[in-house]
C-alpha cells in the first residue's frame, strides 16, 4: 500500500507542477500580449505622428513651389513688357529715322541736310 501511496502522492505533485507551469506559461503570454499591445500602439501613434510630418512637409513645399511660380510669372511678364516696350521704342526710332532719312534729314547733323542756306 506504500507504493500506490506513493505513486499517488508523485501523480499529485507532477499535476501541480504541471498546473503551476501552466498557469505561468499562460501569465507569460498574457502579459506578452499585453506587452505587444503597448509596442502595437507605440508603433501606430509614431507612424502618424511621422505620416502628419511628411504630409506637413510636403504641403509646405508645394505652397513654396506655387509662390516660387507666380514670383517667376511675374518676373516674366515684367521682362516680356520691357521687351515689348523697347521693341516699339525700337521701331518707332527706326520710322523716324527712316522718316527723316526719305526728307534727306540725318540725325547727325540736327536736321539740316550739311546744307547752308
Amino acid at each position: 500500500m506504500k507504493q500506490k501511496e506513493f505513486m499517488t502522492k508523485q501523480i499529485t505533485e507532477w499535476n501541480r507542477k504541471v498546473k503551476l507551469q501552466r498557469q505561468k506559461i499562460q501569465d507569460d503570454f498574457k502579459d506578452l500580449h499585453s506587452f505587444l499591445q503597448e509596442e502595437e500602439k507605440s508603433f501606430l501613434w509614431r507612424l502618424e505622428k511621422e505620416n502628419e510630418q511628411t504630409l506637413k512637409a510636403l504641403r509646405d513645399s508645394e505652397a513654396s513651389l506655387q509662390r516660387k511660380r507666380r514670383e517667376l510669372e511675374s518676373h516674366i511678364q515684367h521682362l516680356e513688357d520691357r521687351c515689348q516696350g523697347s521693341a516699339q521704342k525700337l521701331l518707332q526710332v527706326r520710322l523716324g529715322t527712316q522718316r527723316k532719312e526719305r526728307w534727306g534729314l540725318s540725325l547727325s547733323d540736327g536736321g539740316d541736310n550739311g546744307e547752308a542756306g
